[in-house]
């Protein structure tokens, strides 16, 4: 599987969706509902934007929660870092990501949810592709502001995600980086025509990335992604001063028709 969605792109080595066992799962980012219902014109050969006729943002997926302790550094390392090196990274095997998974069911769910889930962890799941929870992120971000700004505006970026997945992802089957490439420029392309008006409400994140180290890290690079927020949904539940897990050390209204939660 790949990873998409502009700044939180990363390929996966997975066979599929049925590698991952129904705890695992996946995401999309997108409001619990999966983007098929988007009305779908066009062959997957082309990866042209979809019909976005029928798109309605739906209801808001929350965050799944800040320090779940689901996945603890021990004996045999950092699970976090070493899910990134087998199912991520550039030395990920589709052998090596199955294993580890097998071996840490409970991280692993907690770093990858289905979008059929309830609640969205750091990792979505698409099927073919995966795309960071940015719209979570910056969710548990404003968990640490004194007005509710964050989440205002994390659903107008889940309304967008959701957008752009109706749509590429019937359109752009993602199976390399080449492939993802393609999907990428879909994106792009309903950003500027077709989302405008989520991209426009989701510009709110630019701002909203400036209020903590969390809400930076949000909208930095896949990797960077990985490496601050997944430890911040899944590592250990450590208290700070306001009584929630402090932020990682990192820098760098709702949307229209948008439901709300």
């Amino acid at each position: 599987m790949l990873g998409a969605g502009g700044c939180s792109v990363a390929t996966v080595a997975t066979e599929g969706p049925e590698s991952w066992d129904g705890s695992s799962g996946s995401d999309t980012g997108v409001g619990g509902s999966s983007s098929g219902s988007g009305g779908f014109t066009g062959d997957a050969d082309s990866c042209e934007p979809g019909s976005l006729a029928t798109y309605r943002p739906a209801k808001y997926t929350p965050a799944s929660g800040a320090g779940q302790g689901l996945c603890i550094p021990g004996a045999q390392g950092d699970p976090i870092a070493s899910f990134y090196q087998a199912c991520l990274g550039p030395d990920a095997t589709v052998d090596g990501c199955n294993a580890f998974t097998q071996m840490n069911e409970a991280c692993v769910a907690c770093i990858l949810t289905p979008e059929t889930a309830a609640k969205y962890g750091p990792i979505l799941d698409h099927g073919g592709f995966v795309t960071a929870n940015v719209a979570g992120c910056l969710e548990l971000a404003g968990d640490e502001q004194a007005d509710a700004s964050e989440l205002s505006c994390a659903k107008t970026v889940q309304a967008l995600a959701g957008c752009e997945l109706a749509a590429c992802e019937a359109n752009c089957a993602v199976h390399d980086a080449a492939t993802l490439t393609e999907y990428d420029a879909c994106a792009a392309t309903v950003e500027a025509a077709g989302c405008q008006m989520y991209a426009t409400a989701a510009a709110c994140a630019d701002s909203e990335s400036e209020a903590s180290a969390l809400g930076a890290a949000c909208l930095s690079d896949f990797e960077t992604f990985y490496q601050f927020v997944a430890p911040y949904f899944c590592g250990a539940p450590t208290v700070g001063d306001a009584g929630k897990p402090p932020s990682p050390d990192a820098s760098g209204g709702a949307a229209p028709d948008a439901a709300s939660e």
